[in-house]
């Protein structure tokens, strides 16, 4: 009767791993965990994908960022991604990572809308101290002012 019990449950803990398993390569494989499916089809008109790190590596954060200008905050995200060239033939592309930013009003994205990076892309996050002011941050275009 022991061993009946100990194998049952033994069949019953593989299953619950298998599963467990499977759904972590099903949302790492279609991108659930990393964007949603807006940015998801933002990137894919921008030539990039995922970067798949943020899904695999807990620890580096959040890979977009939602609500970076005023208002409502579904109007406005920022988030990460690789270029597609870079993952067909890696090392090819000199700056692969995106940081691209969407406003739905255009009007409102007054900088650029990407950054290209060469440098592997960390999580983002939103400071929103209102004190702060911007009278030490630079232009990427012109640095020296």
């Amino acid at each position: 009767m022991g061993y009946w019990n100990l194998l049952r449950e033994g069949v019953r803990d593989a299953v619950y791993i298998l599963l467990s398993f499977s759904l972590v390569m099903d949302s790492q494989a279609n991108g659930v965990s990393i964007l949603s499916q807006e940015l998801l089809e933002i990137a894919e008109k921008n030539g990039c994908v995922p970067d798949r790190r943020f899904s695999e590596t807990p620890n580096l954060g959040k890979a977009f960022v939602y609500g970076f200008l005023p208002g409502d905050k579904r109007n406005s995200a920022a988030f990460w991604c690789i270029k597609k060239e870079e993952l067909a033939k890696p090392y090819s592309v000199e700056k692969p990572y995106l940081l691209l930013f969407y406003a739905k009003d255009k009007k409102l994205l007054e900088c650029p809308d990407r950054i290209e990076s060469i440098n592997p892309a960390r999580g983002l996050s939103l400071y929103l101290d209102k004190n702060t002011t911007l009278k030490n941050f630079v232009s990427i275009s012109n640095p020296i002012s």
